[in-house]
């Protein structure tokens, strides 16, 4: 972040809470239910909760100077949306989606769990949050055709704006075996010695057979042209001799 001017909210004593959502600040909610989690699924966050969300993003947008801001560019449909809408209605904003809100939504209309008592709340929220963004950006082409019904926007609104990077920072180079076997794996073994059969003129070799259990294939060079000697271990013979 150098050279932005950042207004940053530490979570950290709240992520160390006994009860991180009631610490000041409180611990911001998820839309993935994980049990054990500093981070509760928003369904099960209380109107009570929501409303000290609210203001905690309140104070930190005012802090930030969110009144003088030409837009507000908020990613995920969260409280900070609510705190935008009542406290600088003047001011455009940009959502932007990034794909777990959907996947929260989707839980929702296929049956909450039983523990997601204000799933309804949360889903009314986020689409009317939804509806009242100047754009809405969204990761791929597939979320370009799926928001507009699944928040009740106007596709017209609904931009695909990719993921960027910074070709100064990143960028690509060849990667060795090792860096390519998938990760996890342990590192791969040397390959075993192919058995090959011994050097030398000799061709003629036993080996076991696939059809008949205690006889052998015989295998024979082909036979030599006229004009040259049989060598040794050739036969006149090309076809293949079983024999027990």
């Amino acid at each position: 972040y150098a050279g932005l001017d950042v207004h940053a909210v530490d979570f950290t004593a709240a992520a160390r809470a006994p009860d991180p959502l009631a610490a000041d600040p409180p611990f911001q909610p998820s839309f993935e239910d994980r049990p054990g989690a500093p981070d509760r699924v928003y369904a099960s966050v209380d109107d009570a909760t929501f409303e000290r969300l609210v203001a905690l993003w309140a104070k930190a947008l005012d802090a930030a100077g969110a009144a003088r801001a030409d837009l507000l560019h908020l990613h995920h449909l969260t409280p900070i949306h609510e705190a935008a809408l009542r406290h600088f209605p003047h001011v455009p904003r940009v959502g932007h989606i990034h794909g777990t809100e959907l996947a929260m939504l989707d839980r929702i209309r296929a049956g909450a769990p039983a523990g997601w008592r204000y799933a309804d709340r949360w889903a009314e929220r986020m689409r009317r949050w939804a509806q009242s963004c100047d754009r809405l950006l969204v990761l791929s082409p597939e979320a370009v055709a799926r928001v507009p019904a699944e928040l009740g926007v106007d596709p017209d609104r609904v931009v695909w704006a990719p993921n960027g990077f910074d070709p100064q920072a990143f960028d690509r180079r060849p990667a060795s075996p090792p860096e390519r076997r998938a990760p996890g794996l342990p590192p791969a073994r040397a390959p075993r010695p192919e058995a090959r059969p011994a050097p030398g003129p000799r061709s003629r070799r036993t080996v076991p057979s696939p059809t008949v259990g205690s006889g052998s294939v015989t295998c024979r060079s082909p036979t030599p042209p006229p004009s040259s000697s049989p060598t040794r271990g050739s036969s006149s013979s090309t076809g293949p001799k079983m024999g027990r």
